[in-house]
């Protein structure tokens, strides 16, 4: 993320980041991907359609999975104020070493929303 926040307005992919599953994080039976994140809703029903949406690809370009979920819990939620969200996301046995995961915001309304602070973390149940 930037150095002070991302605002969304006006952008259909405002994020976006990639990971490859190397030796060190790939020798899983089972996987979880959990993402964390401070958000800030500029109006109360702004934001309702933006996604976060996990994509796990084989050379970058195969799709293998394919998730998404809303940012937000609800559509009307309180404006001003930073919220603390977490998503925490299982797709057992879909990532694969060598698989790039693709992690990144959906914004096909162009809505605003203010984010920050976030953090992606992969872990799983060791084979």
């Amino acid at each position: 993320l930037p150095d002070k926040y991302l605002n969304t307005k006006g952008i259909e992919f405002p994020y976006g980041e990639k990971i490859v599953l190397n030796e060190k994080n790939c020798n899983h039976e089972v996987y979880w991907i959990r993402v964390t994140l401070k958000r800030k809703n500029i109006s109360g029903e702004g934001g309702k359609n933006i996604h976060l949406d996990i994509h796990s690809t084989l050379n970058d370009t195969t799709s293998i999975y394919y998730v998404s979920v809303r940012v937000k819990e609800m559509p009307v939620e309180i404006t001003e104020e930073w919220i603390t969200s977490e998503y925490t996301l299982s797709a057992f046995n879909r990532y694969h070493c060598g698989n790039t995961i693709g992690v990144y915001f959906y914004n096909p309304e162009l809505e605003e929303m203010l984010i920050d602070d976030m953090k992606i973390e992969i872990y799983g149940v060791k084979q």
